[in-house]
């Protein structure tokens, strides 16, 4: 059967990248897991990599929408420290050039324990420096309607409900809420079951997720790039630990006549590089070799020597580190990982819900106070003052 002459005006407007006039062609841009304040990744990395990215061209303009997804910063850091500089830096830019070239930019919140509502930056830079840009930071479960675009988008924050049934349910609700049937498109910054293979509360359904989006579930959390049914992980923008040997980069998503026509990811060429090695039973001489292997790396590259006993790793360490003073070096006793250990690996913090109610308080101060070697007798009088203070209502 031949293709009628419609679809074939598809096909070729398709592979050239090129739309009718009367077309509408939204193009989005999605970075997510950027991690400013790593103790691990220089800032300065990733300020470089945004610009690199996202610069000041009329390159940009053909953009539509920039959605960040979450985990903008590392953790709670303050103004003596540099990284907190370059992260703004990095949000000037880019609300400058989403200004300029007439880009609506979206935030979702991420992590509690990263971004600790610190991407409140974007909005009073926004608004101090009177930038102008359409900016939105979404701090709970949302839907918006963006007009222009004739996009509907759910917004959902990482560990809005421990139990990712409930998650589901108040989206649900949300949707219906607001004569919905479906959303265009969601931004989620949490994993997916897919994704990890341990069975845990707050992974949410894939399949029951895409069932709800027309075109794409756009996710962060999870730093390795994966795609499932609409679920399109970003991965981390930059590498900020050993394990990250993946591709890093960010997600440019095109919509066109009701469908998602063009999904890219695009490579961060300056994404730190973390490499490990075995060495297990080699001589320093046989270390240097497996180092000189790797190729001429750029400077501040994070190099793991995994070891295991009986291998002499200080001497080694010492070694390696006079040789390449470029370097950064560390080691890791190999171990047999169990399911504790694997649950970390998940994204380095994991949602453990504690209910704090007036019969948990006490057990909870105690055990902390325990942990930290506390005696029986501070634990007894810890125990008493608190039960006392809660029983005077204070």
């Amino acid at each position: 059967m031949k293709k009628k002459t419609s679809d074939l005006a598809d096909s070729i407007r398709d592979a050239l990248g090129v739309a009718p006039e009367q077309e509408k062609v939204i193009r989005i841009l999605f970075g997510t897991d950027f991690h400013f304040g790593s103790t691990r990744t220089p800032s300065l990395s990733t300020l470089r990599s945004i610009k690199h990215a996202w610069p000041d061209s009329p390159e940009m303009a053909k953009h539509d929408l920039f959605i960040i997804g979450g985990d903008w910063m590392d953790r709670l850091i303050n103004l003596s420290q540099q990284s907190a500089y370059e992260a703004q830096e990095a949000a000037i830019h880019i609300l400058t050039v989403c200004k300029k070239y007439d880009i609506k930019l979206r935030i979702v919140e991420g992590t509690c324990s990263h971004d600790r509502r610190q991407s409140i930056m974007f909005t009073e830079l926004n608004t101090r420096l009177e930038i102008g840009c359409d900016l939105k930071y979404f701090q709970d479960l949302a839907i918006e309607f963006i007009d222009d675009l004739n996009l509907t988008v759910l917004y959902l924050p990482d560990e809005w409900h421990h139990d990712s049934d409930e998650t589901l349910r108040q989206a649900k609700e949300l949707i219906k809420a607001n004569g919905l049937q479906k959303v265009d498109i969601a931004v989620v910054h949490g994993g997916f079951k897919y994704q990890f293979p341990l069975e845990l509360p707050s992974l949410h359904d894939e399949v029951a997720w895409s069932e709800l989006v027309n075109y794409a579930i756009l996710s962060g959390h999870i730093h390795a790039h994966s795609r499932c049914l609409k679920v399109i992980c970003g991965g981390s923008f930059n590498r900020n630990n050993h394990d990250e040997d993946g591709p890093k980069g960010h997600i440019r998503l095109e919509i066109a006549k009701g469908r998602v026509r063009k999904v890219d990811f695009v490579d961060n060429p300056y994404a730190k590089i973390y490499k490990t090695i075995n060495i297990f039973d080699l001589d320093i001489q046989d270390v240097l070799e497996q180092i000189a292997q790797l190729g001429s790396l750029p400077d501040g590259s994070a190099i793991r020597l995994e070891y295991r006993d009986p291998d002499p790793i200080k001497a080694i360490r010492e070694t390696v580190e006079a040789v390449y003073p470029r370097y950064i070096f560390s080691d890791v006793k190999r171990v047999e990982k169990k399911e504790k250990e694997l649950r970390k690996l998940f994204s380095g913090t994991i949602f453990q819900p504690v209910e704090i109610t007036r019969n948990s308080v006490v057990k909870l101060v105690v055990e902390r106070l325990a942990k930290k070697g506390n005696g029986d007798d501070v634990l007894a009088l810890a125990s008493k003052a608190i039960n006392e203070t809660i029983e005077e209502g204070i």
